[in-house]
């Protein structure tokens, strides 16, 4: 028999640090998967290698997750990455989750990344960014930093969709050379690089929750 369904991981904190550790809400289960909610009410931060992960790995589908910290918290992944997506498995492939992250600031450097992927009949998870003030991209030579949704060869399962609002956006290539984007620039999803396909800037006076619990 299959094993059971994933549960759920809930932690609070006032700064929260992930450092090599990894929290696994992985569904082996056919019924559906809990949810990972991590909270920081001023800074948190996941390095070196850490990996926040809800997969569906059977027919249920993966927890959704969310990360959060109030308007005035950050948000720092550093050679880390939060996955969600579809692993195509015996007897069969159940969705991915959905990942929303919800922030003052948001800096993923050095091959930090949010992912979302199938290589199977699941779809991929979708990935929803609301960040109040910069988000920063600064990629490193050799990996892939910043926020991917994407399907393996013969899959049929589709990918996410990715959705971004942001104060500023700032993508800084491994040369150092950077590309910013200001909240009174036009919206062009064409001019971002292909990882992110939609991308709203909004006015400084855009509404934002400052509500972590979720």
């Amino acid at each position: 028999s299959n094993l059971g369904s994933g549960g759920s991981v809930v932690v609070r904190a006032a700064n929260l640090t992930i450092d090599g550790s990894e929290i696994n809400a992985d569904n082996y289960g056919s019924g559906g998967g809990g949810v990972i909610i991590l909270s920081a009410q001023n800074r948190m931060t996941l390095a070196n290698n850490a990996d926040v992960h809800s997969l569906a790995l059977s027919t249920g589908a993966a927890a959704p997750m969310v990360l959060a910290t109030p308007q005035a918290g950050s948000i720092a992944i550093d050679v880390s990455s939060v996955d969600t997506g579809s692993i195509d498995a015996s007897p069969g492939a159940g969705n991915g989750g959905t990942l929303r992250v919800r922030t003052g600031t948001l800096t993923l450097t050095n091959d930090g990344a949010l992912n979302s992927f199938t290589n199977g009949p699941g779809n991929a998870g979708n990935i929803s960014l609301t960040v109040g003030g910069a988000l920063t991209i600064a990629g490193s030579a050799g990996g892939v930093t910043g926020i991917v949704s994407q399907t393996a060869p013969g899959s049929t399962g589709a990918a996410g969709t990715i959705s971004v609002t942001a104060g500023s956006l700032q993508i800084v290539a491994p040369t150092g050379a950077a590309k910013r984007w200001e909240p009174s620039a036009p919206s062009s999803a064409t001019t971002v690089p292909d990882a992110i396909t939609n991308v709203e800037r909004s006015s400084t006076e855009a509404p934002y929750s400052s509500d972590s619990s979720m």
